[in-house]
């Protein structure tokens, strides 16, 4: 039986061919299936109750493998999509055949590890897929180093993508600087200012992070101060 069901052949039973299996059963063609869109990496975010993964393409389904005492409380998916869940992992699978917008989010209490990871295109063929670790909450660092002479770094997270603005002020409130305006990915990420056409003294650097359609987060201000 596991060599009937072994369809590419390598000795394994995943992902790549429970997704050949379906075209199969279901009798999508090359010609159906090429209807879709192509997606060249799958990127799995990660947080520390949450399982997310936000794209666009022809995803047929996504393999996490698993280790830890963890229990899954929610399951959202797309129409269409399955969710499978057991001792070796999570398995979520496209049973439509077509490309299309991926949102997923599976919601976790406990300690989930995730031990390996594998998706698969509508053909059964595998993509690259990694793994990008999600705060639970936006945040900004202390900039380091402070004081600092003349490029000052500051570490910021977002659990939802965001549009983001980054300005910087002096000490008398006067924007002499935008360093970024424009949307960015969930995640954590960092900024650097270099401020050699600036005299010494004391500067503030304000993160304004907007949502993009999501309830997850409201709009946050933050400020943190830089001493040249």
């Amino acid at each position: 039986q596991m060599i009937l069901a072994d369809i590419d052949q390598n000795s394994y039973l995943n992902i790549i061919d429970v997704v050949e299996l379906v075209n199969i059963i279901m009798g999508f063609s090359n010609r159906y299936l090429s209807l879709s869109d192509q997606v060249d990496e799958l990127k799995i975010g990660f947080t520390a109750s949450s399982i997310l993964i936000n794209t666009q393409g022809n995803i047929g389904g996504i393999q996490i493998n698993t280790e830890g005492d963890y229990l899954i409380t929610d399951v959202i998916l797309p129409a269409d999509w399955e969710y499978f869940n057991g001792p070796a992992g999570i398995v979520i699978l496209n049973l439509s055949g077509k490309s299309g917008k991926l949102d997923v989010n599976i919601i976790y209490e406990g300690n989930l590890q995730i031990t390996d990871h594998l998706a698969s295109d509508l053909f059964g063929n595998s993509i690259s897929s990694s793994l990008f670790e999600i705060p639970n909450e936006f945040f900004i660092s202390n900039p380091y180093p402070n004081p600092f002479n003349p490029i000052a770094n500051l570490d910021f997270g977002i659990p939802t993508d965001c549009n983001i603005s980054i300005d910087i002020y002096n000490i008398q409130g006067r924007l002499i600087e935008s360093l970024l305006n424009g949307n960015m990915g969930a995640g954590y990420h960092t900024i650097h200012w270099n401020a050699e056409a600036y005299s010494s003294g004391m500067y503030f650097i304000n993160i304004h992070a907007n949502p993009i359609n999501s309830n997850n987060m409201e709009q946050s201000i933050k400020t943190q101060n830089l001493l040249l």
